[in-house]
């Protein structure tokens, strides 16, 4: 496990038992990871004033060790993290072992400082993948504010898994992320096409510069121009001054063109004059302009299969595909389930500022049964929902998942037009939606926000369209 600069993560373990250093030693020696032991707080502090450490995993099964975590937390902001590090400290986090799974304890213990509770029947399955997570999320920095575009790298972006498949996964980002040329990646929706277009970016030597992305299906072709390449005063009627797109934006760093077999032909000529000569003009504008900046593709569809029917440019694929990457879809991974749901259940808890214990071995092993055909979107979604619905102390039961169910295909009337039809037929789900949303959160709207991973207001905006009332919903889950 190494941390800034290549090196080995340095960890202290501060216990009175000999046994659960020798686990500690024994797991962590396993990722390369330095493991210093100290049998009581004052040798604990003694140790990090002496040494740097990366981390610090603290005993708290007991009083005694509560008080220890929360003195070794007092001490972190004098202390960073070793001359090997850099100028620059940064705060050391530290987790606790804890015998309890209560909810009352895991609040307890975060609320004194820690950046994570390690249960101690879950050493073995949880411990290296915990102190990652806490590692990097030290490293990175905070989340950029809603609408900028420049969108950085996330405390939550981090890849999750251990499969043989995502370690493969991890190797060939590694040695892509070096070389500064363009990456196609592919993958079915859901399966983190954009975490890992931002994880090459942050191992690329523009990490430092902006990385950002260009829906290519949100927009019609003329805005999508618009927004991608900019425009000049006078391009047309509304342009009463000059405008630059998000190439300039993302000048000196990564542009992440996401869902690119979407584009439609005039903006597939464009593009490829973009990746084959690094140069585009704004939209009204006679100047050429260069544009340094790594291009990054992201799409769910066979473009091989476009190119042949002729929906999509063969250079342009051609000139896309220098390098690639195929994600697995989280069927073919049902083995880092257990990682991705503590993953999010932590990610909840943080966010929130909730304390969850999580979901038992029952509800995890009804997800590994699953197939998933959102994948790790749809996993996360239920993982959300099943906490935020279940509400209670204990951990979330199979009995209690939230999974859905999934609708049986539906006949498509094909003498209607389309768009016509997808609004009916989008009109119809929203309105399904909305309705069993509220049904199972009790008409409370902060509730049904959060279980549907959707902001409130725009949730409310949604109900307002439909007519629909949330107090309609409350008490007995069925509307008057």
């Amino acid at each position: 496990m190494n941390v800034a600069a290549g090196r080995a993560a340095r960890v202290l373990i501060v216990s009175p038992e000999p046994a659960l250093q020798r686990r500690v030693q024994m797991l962590l020696d396993a990722h390369d990871c330095l493991v210093v032991a100290a049998a009581s707080l004052d040798e604990g502090r003694r140790a990090r004033r002496k040494e740097g450490f990366d981390a610090v995993i603290v005993d708290a099964t007991d009083e005694h060790g509560a008080e220890a975590a929360a003195a070794l937390c007092a001490q972190n902001g004098a202390i960073g993290a070793g001359p090997e590090a850099g100028a620059e400290a940064v705060p050391v986090p530290v987790l606790a072992v804890t015998a309890s799974r209560g909810i009352e304890d895991l609040a307890r213990l975060l609320g004194l400082g820690v950046a994570d509770v390690v249960p101690d029947d879950g050493l073995e399955a949880l411990l290296a993948h915990r102190l990652r997570l806490v590692l990097r999320a030290s490293r990175l920095p905070q989340e950029p504010p809603p609408g900028n575009r420049r969108a950085g790298r996330r405390i939550s972006d981090v890849l999750v898994g251990r499969s043989p498949l995502m370690i493969a996964l991890g190797q060939q980002i590694d040695m892509i992320a070096k070389a500064d040329l363009g990456v196609a990646i592919y993958g079915e929706t859901g399966t983190g096409k954009e975490l890992v277009a931002r994880t090459i970016h942050a191992q690329s030597v523009r990490a430092r510069q902006p990385f950002v992305v260009a829906g290519c299906t949100a927009l019609p072709e003329t805005l999508f121009e618009n927004e991608l390449f900019g425009h000049e005063r006078g391009a047309y009627t509304s342009a009463d001054r000059r405008q630059l797109g998000l190439l300039s934006e993302a000048e000196g760093g990564t542009l992440l063109l996401d869902e690119v077999g979407d584009i439609s032909p005039g903006v597939q000529a464009k593009l490829l004059r973009l990746l084959q000569f690094r140069e585009y003009k704004l939209i009204g504008g006679s100047k050429t302009l260069r544009a340094d900046v790594r291009i990054l593709t992201t799409t769910n569809r066979d473009l091989g299969q476009a190119v042949a029917q002729g929906r999509f440019r063969e250079d342009l694929y051609y000139r896309m595909n220098t390098l690639q990457i195929r994600l697995p879809p989280l069927r073919e991974r049902r083995d880092d389930i257990p990682l991705l749901v503590d993953h999010f259940v932590r990610l909840f808890n943080r966010q929130e500022g909730h304390a969850f214990v999580g979901l038992s071995a029952d509800a995890i092993e009804r997800l590994q049964q699953h197939d998933w055909p959102g994948n790790v979107r749809e996993l996360e979604s239920v993982v959300y929902r099943s906490l935020v619905m279940a509400g209670s102390d204990a951990a979330v039961g199979a009995d209690r998942l939230q999974l859905g169910r999934a609708a049986g295909p539906a006949a498509i009337d094909l003498t209607r037009p389309y768009a016509e039809l997808r609004a009916e037929l989008l009109d119809r789900f929203e309105r399904s939606y909305l309705e069993a949303l509220l049904r199972e959160a009790g008409g409370n709207l902060s509730r049904a926000a959060r279980a549907a991973h959707h902001e409130r207001k725009s949730l409310w905006r949604l109900l307002h369209k439909h007519g629909i009332d949330p107090g309609a919903y409350r008490g007995d889950g069925n509307p008057a």
